[in-house]
Order: structure tokens, then C-alpha cells, then sequence
């Protein structure tokens, strides 16, 4: 609210002067613009700067909080920031994994990126059970790729006549996967910035560290102060094209059951393996989906479970019975299993 002083008739024009300043934004002048540049950037201005930013300040009067704006917005003003801080590399840092390639991870991601740069390795029996079951010339389907570890496996291990498909939602990981391809010069990825589920439309995306979750968006804008608006699609819509499917790894905290639910076409059709996590309290909270729904849906199109581990029942197949006994009573927070389809 603005203030006006006691008494303005007595003041007259001194009063007229203080209230219009406090209703009109403070104009910049050339002395703040050269300050910007001292401040802000650190440096004196430069030709071109000058020439952009003077006519705003002289003729169109731009104000002193739009001309600041202008600087820190800059990309130069973010990357000195990051220097001042010790962060020059923007927190990635790369690192040789033990299956022969480098990932671009980010310090602080405790379940992915801080595991990677503490053991060079991620989910070594995952990772291992997935080099088997490709070959060259596979198509690899990574749903939930995170920073793209398996996706870069996949990629090199399928080679030049494979194909990879990698779908993310997440912004931050997206830019990871991205770099990841890049620095790993794979040719055979498709990356796409897609939420897979039951349906297409819009999700939330709320991050969590170096995971996070979708949920429903019902048009409230306010809850994207703390969420992103990523696009949705089903693995039967976002595979439609392909003529083979030979794996598919979902990770996806909890929305298995929705990525499931949208691919029973792709997996009658094209009967890929399916490597799952497998948490019946993350499935009933994120899709509203019970364990024993699961199985018994991926049971009546004829497949068949492995629980993927480094101990000996490693390659044992179950039922869905048998899984979830063992989730029961194995103390886990989740499993990695393998579900296989008849022949």
C-alpha cells in the first residue's frame, strides 16, 4: 500500500514529487547500466552491450528492476555464479564404469549418480542379466531411463543394426541422458522427454533427488510450482512403428503397473522380456494397482517370472504365486525380476 505523507497540501510540490516516485518504477540511467556490468558480470561494458542496452535506458526508459533482470538472467551472469561457488562444471562430473563406457553423473544423486561414482558399476546383476538377453540387432526399450546407464549399455551392445528407444520425463535426467548419448557417440538411441502410462495426456512430474513420480494433473496451476508438466503416452501408441520389441526395462517408481496396463497390444504382439521393479506398496500408491493384479495380468498373456539376482536360484522361473511369497518374506523394499513369455 502506498504511504502518503501527512498533511500534502502543506508540502505541495515536495509531497506531489515523493508520491508520484513511489507509484512510478524507478528508471534506470547510465551509471546503473555500467554498474551492472561491474557488479553483475564483473567486467567493463563492451561495444555491443552498450549499444543494445543504451537506447533502452536514454529513449524508452526502461526501469532499474527490468534492466537488472536483463543480467541475471544472462547466461554469463549463471556461469559466473557457478565459478563463485566452485561448481564450473555445473555438479556432473564423468566416470569410467566398469562395462567399458563413461556416464556424465551428478554428485548428490544418491541412488544413481553417487552409487555410480562410489563402485564405477550400477545394479551389476541387472546389467548383466540385460547383456545376455541382447544381441546385435535387438530393439531395446528403456522406460524410465534416468541418466541413460542401460540405455547406453543397450545401445552398444545391439549395435549399429540395433535400435534403442529411451523415454524420460524428468528434465534433470533428460539433459543426463542427453549428454550420455552425446559423450558415448551412439548413433542407435531414440531419446524422447515422454511419461509412459495408461493413457496419453499430461502428467506431473515431481522430482525426488535423481528419481521422481508422476501423478495426475487436474489443471491446477498452482502445483507447478513444485512439479513439471511432462506429456504421457502408452507403450502401444509410442511403439506402433516398431517391428520388433525384444526388451523392455520399466523403472518407474511405482507406475509399473500404468506402463503395463498401456502395452498389452506390444506385448501380445510383439512378445518382448520384461525387466520390472517389483514393490507391491510403490504399485498400489502410484497406480492403484495391487501385486497379485500384476502377475496375474502378465500370467493371462502367458509369461512366465524370473527374480534377477546374483545367488543360486539365478535363471530360476516362477509363478506368480512363488514371487510374491518371496517378496513376502525376503524383507526387500522392491525386486528385480524378469518376466519371460512362452515360446
Amino acid at each position: 500500500m502506498i504511504r502518503i505523507p501527512d498533511r500534502p497540501r502543506a508540502l505541495g510540490k515536495q509531497a506531489l514529487n515523493w508520491t508520484v516516485a513511489q507509484v512510478r518504477p524507478e528508471r534506470a540511467t547510465m551509471a546503473d547500466l555500467r554498474a551492472c556490468y561491474r557488479i553483475l558480470l564483473g567486467r567493463r561494458p563492451d561495444k555491443h552491450g552498450l549499444d543494445t542496452f543504451s537506447p533502452k535506458v536514454r529513449r524508452q526508459g526502461i526501469g532499474l528492476t527490468e534492466l537488472v533482470g536483463y543480467f541475471l538472467s544472462s547466461r554469463e551472469f549463471k556461469e559466473r555464479m557457478l565459478d563463485a561457488v566452485g561448481a564450473g562444471t555445473g555438479g556432473v562430473e564423468r566416470v569410467e564404469v566398469t562395462e567399458g563406457f563413461s556416464l556424465y553423473v551428478r554428485a548428490g544423486h544418491s541412488l544413481v549418480g553417487d552409487a555410480i561414482r562410489a563402485t564405477r558399476q550400477y545394479e551389476p546383476h541387472v546389467a548383466e542379466r540385460l547383456n545376455e538377453l541382447l544381441a546385435p540387432g535387438s530393439t531395446f526399450v528403456d522406460v524410465g531411463a534416468s541418466i541413460g546407464f542401460y540405455t547406453v549399455l543397450a545401445a552398444r551392445r545391439v549395435g549399429s543394426k540395433g535400435r534403442v528407444l529411451a523415454f524420460e520425463p524428468g528434465p534433470q535426467n533428460l539433459t543426463l541422458l542427453y549428454l550420455n548419448i552425446y559423450g558415448n557417440e551412439l548413433a542407435n538411441v531414440e531419446a524422447r522427454q515422454l511419461a509412459i502410462s495408461d493413457k496419453s495426456g499430461f502428467l506431473l512430474y515431481n522430482r525426488e533427488g535423481d528419481n521422481g513420480q508422476i501423478a495426475p494433473f487436474d489443471g491446477r496451476t498452482e502445483r507447478l510450482a513444485l512439479s513439471d508438466l511432462v506429456p504421457s503416452a502408452t507403450l502401444d501408441e509410442a511403439l506402433a512403428a516398431e517391428d520388433r520389441v525384444d526388451v523392455i526395462k520399466i523403472d518407474v517408481e511405482g507406475a509399473e503397473g500404468l506402463v503395463l496396463r498401456g502395452a498389452e497390444k506390444v506385448l501380445r504382439d510383439k512378445r518382448p522380456r520384461i525387466i520390472f521393479e517389483f514393490s507391491p506398496p510403490s504399485l498400489e500408491a502410484t497406480s492403484q494397482e495391487t501385486g497379485v493384479a500384476l502377475l496375474d495380468n502378465l500370467e493371462s498373456m502367458g509369461y512366465r517370472f524370473e527374480v534377477i539376482s546374483a545367488g543360486p536360484r539365478r535363471g530360476e522361473i516362477v509363478g506368480g504365486a512363488v514371487l510374491l511369497n518371496r517378496f513376502a518374506s525376503g524383507g526387500s523394499e522392491h525386486f528385480d525380476v524378469l518376466a519371460i513369455p512362452h515360446s
